[in-house]
């Protein structure tokens, strides 16, 4: 990649993956900045990589789901080295006109280091920290409608998961808990 960087968010669109915001502080979610708006392109058949319009806002520990051909971006890290905070923030990437749409509805329940799945117009921003601790929220946000509700909490309150959706379940695997440092072998899947 172009841009070193922990904390990024990564979705595919046709045979391209775009990489977006991060952090140059190592030291764990929400550990400090600069936090990064930057976007990087990799183009799968070129092997090349192109950078693309910045987030609206630069974050890291962000989410993000690739859906009918856009990239929905869900919370993450922001504020400054000294003061960060974890945000509520939901932006889209258009990757066709190359601009992000801001102003959608936000999360429920600010975080970072949450995960998402989708299944059909839904998406699930699942778990992450409040900046203090783990949750087990699981917050659904209707892509049609801009609308957000809530959902059956995930059994383990983690951060930092990976995450998967396949054959209509979204299965999340692994993560801190309760806080950075304390991994947990947790593998649960939710079914819409």
């Amino acid at each position: 990649m172009p841009t070193a960087r922990a904390g990024a968010t990564a979705a595919a669109v046709d045979d391209s993956i775009f990489v977006i915001g991060g952090r140059q502080s190592t030291g764990g979610p929400c550990s400090g900045g600069p936090y990064l708006g930057t976007v990087e392109r990799y183009d799968i058949d070129t092997d090349t990589w192109s950078t693309v319009a910045p987030l609206p806002n630069p974050r890291s520990d962000l989410a993000a789901v690739a859906h009918g051909g856009k990239i929905f971006v869900f919370g993450g890290c922001t504020g400054t080295a000294s003061a960060p905070s974890v945000t509520n923030e939901v932006d889209m990437y258009d990757p066709q006109t190359n601009t992000w749409a801001t102003g959608l509805t936000p999360m429920p329940t600010a975080r970072a280091s949450l995960v998402a799945g989708h299944s059909g117009d839904q998406v699930y921003a699942i778990g992450g920290t409040d900046g203090a601790s783990a949750k087990n929220v699981n917050e659904v946000y209707d892509i049609s409608r801009d609308s957000w509700s809530s959902n059956t909490p995930m059994p383990t309150a983690r951060q930092e998961a990976g995450a998967h959706s396949h054959g209509g379940r979204i299965y999340v695997v692994g993560g801190a808990q309760p806080a950075f440092g304390s991994s947990t072998d947790a593998n649960e899947v939710f079914k819409p």
